[in-house]
This record gives C-alpha cells, structure tokens and sequence, in this order.
C-alpha cells in the first residue's frame, strides 16, 4: 500500500512539472535595481486600473508593469505620506486607496495624487467593503466619509484580544485575531432602536427595542431575564437633513420637555 501511494506521488509530481512545462510559466522579480524602495514588501494591492501597489518598510510603490514611482514622507509636503511603513492595504476601487502604516491609517486619491491622513495612532488591521473598517485592540470601527470620524462598529469580549484580519461575506463579518482564533459577527440579526418620541411625543422617555433573528440559520433566539442582548452609541438627536421643519421638535433620546 505505502509503495503504491509514493508511486501514485511521483506520476502526480510528473504530471505538475509536465503542465507548468507546457504553460511555459515565468517570473519576473522586482528589486531595489528596478526601482523598489525597499526589498521588504509588507503588502501588494492592484487598484482598479490595473496598477499594482506595493508596500514596504520605506514607503509606497506604484508598479504599472515597466516603471516604479514611490511615495514617501515630505516633511515640506502636508499631502505626502504620513508615515513610510506601509503595513497593510486597501481599495474602495473607485479612485482611493487606503494604508495601514506603523503610526495610523491614510488615504491616497488616485486624481489628486494626494494623501490625506485619516486617523493616527495603534491600528492593527484595515478592511474594505462598501465601508473602510479598522481594527483596534478588541474594537471594530466604520470610517464616516461625511464626518471623518470612525464610529465604533462593533466590540468583541475581552480587551487583551488583538484584531489582526477581518472579512465580509453573505451577512457575515468575519473576525480573525492573534491570540483568540476566529469570530463569526451575524449581520442579519440586527437590533433595531425605536425612540417613541420620534413619532409621539406625548409617550417622552421611553425607548424601544427590535430584534430581528436571522431564519436561514434555523436557530432559536432566547434572551434570559438579567442578560444583555444589545450593544448601542448615543448619538445626538434631532431632525434629519431632509426634514422642512419650522417648528422645535418636543421629543428626544431622553428627554422631558425638548
């Protein structure tokens, strides 16, 4: 049996090195004599364009297949990188590139050719889809475009863990971490605020809640007396930016008489 399993290896073997043979694959490596900034290469992310960058421990390169350009810190230049450790990267693939640098996070614009810096200090990993996401400590946060600011996402148990990697997927954010293993957040099950004040305000203070179970996975949602079942961030109140309003609005999150 063990002299037909290695014999079965070989013809397997032979018949990989005869594929690659008949693809005629080839190589080509970048180096410092090409252009690189550094041989360290911390990160490779290809933008919608084709263009494939590359990260390192001696700023960012721009590879468009015959010439590199680098990026590095101006100290002259407010739109120059930051920092020039690029750790980590990526892409709305509409114009903008986001790196993940040893001192915080930035965002390059493809038009401008400008880098904005976004938010420094400790970051440990970068994500995007149809949002930037940042990890920090046990902490997911969502970059706000119209704010600037990153608003907490969501929080795993434990302050000593440590979010290296994460990834969406069908409802389901997937959270890798170094010390903890991996983490399944459900998207569908979502919690919902309802502010009675919000739609009549002779019911003021009261607060509802909604939650909305996820039926593909075919589980039972049980919350016990005591037990918390929802996360949530106190913003400030008022009417929306689409409201015609002349008059002041008697309801809020909390409040008695405004």
């Amino acid at each position: 049996m063990r002299t037909f399993i290695i014999r079965l290896l070989l013809v397997s073997v032979s018949m990989i090195a005869a594929t690659l043979q008949a693809q005629n694959i080839t190589f080509n490596h970048l180096t410092t004599d090409d252009g690189l900034s550094q041989f360290s290469v911390n990160s490779l992310y290809i933008d919608e364009n084709g263009v494939l960058w590359i990260g390192t421990r001696e700023g960012l390169n721009r590879y468009d297949g015959e010439d590199i350009q680098t990026y590095k810190l101006q100290k002259n230049d407010p739109y120059s990188l930051f920092c020039n450790t690029v750790l980590r990267m990526a892409g709305n693939r509409n114009g903008k590139i986001y790196l993940l640098c040893t001192e915080g996070v930035a965002e390059f614009n493809l038009a401008t050719q400008r880098f904005t810096t976004l938010l420094q200090g400790n970051v440990h990993s970068i994500y995007y889809k149809e949002a930037l996401f940042i990890g920090k400590q046990n902490e997911i946060y969502r970059y706000n475009e119209q704010t600037g600011n990153f608003d907490l996402y969501y929080q795993l148990p434990g302050k000593s863990l440590e979010i290296c990697c994460m990834h969406l997927d069908k409802g389901q954010m997937w959270i890798g971490t170094t010390t903890d293993g991996a983490y399944r957040l459900q998207l569908d099950n979502s919690v919902g605020i309802i502010d009675s004040d919000y739609f009549y305000s002779d019911n003021e203070g009261h607060m509802f809640a909604k939650i909305t179970n996820d039926a593909k996975q075919e589980k039972t949602l049980t919350v016990e007396k005591g037990q918390g079942f929802m996360q949530g961030i106190f913003v400030e109140y008022g009417i929306t930016v689409d409201d015609d309003a002349t008059a002041v609005r008697n309801g809020g999150f909390g409040s008695t008489t405004k």
